[in-house]
């Protein structure tokens, strides 16, 4: 035998759920709305997510090699966009659990991006201002991100006359850093 509803307690049941689905949600949206720095401060923003499935194991070494290659639209104004994702990358681990001894993160620095390795000295020799990017990476380098140069593009870009960020180091080129650090079991991060 079919039971028929009427359909004014059909609409009631339907509201209710709308209401009640809004009321399990609102807190969840709440969360998402504010950002913070577990461990990297001021760069690399992220948002509460307790609805997130884990899949990152805390216990285990995380090794990226970057490849920093990108560079602002004003390189002499804006930090490098890339840089803030290291540091997100570095809060988002963090917030897994990821000690910071088990995260070893390489930025292998070539093509565009080249400028951002000057010093504030070599930066304001060459456009006559600080260099928008050495805050975020002394941050960095003091959370135990590696920064290597590639060489070849220090010479192509005629940068060899500035003096380096101190954390910076030139290597032959990009491509030998990239499939070294590869090698040695490093997941490419492009």
């Amino acid at each position: 035998m079919c039971v028929k509803i009427p359909i004014w307690f059909h609409n009631i049941i339907n509201t209710l759920m709308k209401y009640i689905l809004l009321f399990l949600l609102i807190p969840l949206i709440s969360f998402s709305q504010e950002t913070h720095h577990p461990l990297i401060p001021k760069y690399g923003a992220i948002f509460e997510t307790p609805f997130a499935v884990d899949i990152i194991d805390p216990t285990m070494a995380y090794k990226v090699v970057i490849d920093v290659t990108e560079a602002p639209d004003d390189p002499t104004t804006d930090v490098n966009q890339i840089y803030d994702r290291v540091a997100k990358l570095m809060n988002l681990h963090a917030e897994a659990g990821v000690k910071e001894a088990n995260m070893k993160f390489v930025c292998v620095i070539h093509f565009k991006a080249a400028t951002s390795v000057l010093s504030d000295e070599g930066f304001m020799e060459k456009f006559g201002k600080n260099n928008p990017n050495t805050e975020i990476i002394q941050l960095l380098a003091d959370h135990g991100v590696k920064f290597y140069v590639c060489g070849q593009s220090l010479v192509a870009r005629k940068l060899l006359e500035f003096p380096l960020n101190p954390n910076i180091k030139p290597i032959h080129g990009a491509i030998l850093g990239l499939s070294h650090f590869q090698n040695l079991g490093y997941a490419l991060l492009k």
